[in-house]
């Protein structure tokens, strides 16, 4: 194989996803109170953090970036939101039920997600296509690289 040549990758965590109108029925912990509202912010960042008991606040965040921290996913492994999922930027104030733990706080923004946006998706294998940084010589390396 070549330095620098393609090679194709299988993908294991993609999430395709679709805001549909009905809801999907998960069973699973949820939060207690929640107050999701469209972001009056004019700032481009956002922010979300997780609190010990199992609440989760979150700031002028866009709901692709929700979808992505609820799943554990890197923005690029969802496909097929809306446009207007990028565009619109929420505020989540989310208080859980007494004796929530800090570790279920994914899964209770992911039936938030459920909830509020009736969100649907499913997970796929894909295969994509990648690069691959090869020895061109199997006795030397380069001259400015060492053995790891």
């Amino acid at each position: 194989m070549a330095q620098g040549s393609r090679l194709r990758a299988w993908f294991g965590s993609s999430l395709v996803a679709a805001v549909m109108l009905a809801p999907l029925t998960l069973a699973q912990v949820a939060f207690d109170v929640a107050s999701v509202k469209e972001s009056k912010s004019l700032e481009d960042g956002g922010s979300l953090r997780y609190f010990p008991d199992g609440g989760v606040r979150a700031g002028n965040i866009a709901l692709r970036g929700l979808i992505a921290i609820a799943h554990e996913l890197q923005p690029y492994q969802l496909e097929g939101v809306p446009a207007w999922a990028n565009a619109i930027r929420y505020d989540i104030e989310a208080r859980p039920s007494p004796g929530a733990k800090q570790n279920e706080g994914s899964a209770m923004l992911q039936a938030l997600l459920v909830e509020r946006f009736a969100f649907k998706f499913h997970r796929e294998t894909r295969e994509i296509d990648g690069f691959a940084l090869v020895r061109t010589n199997r006795d030397r390396l380069g001259p400015q690289l060492r053995d790891g």
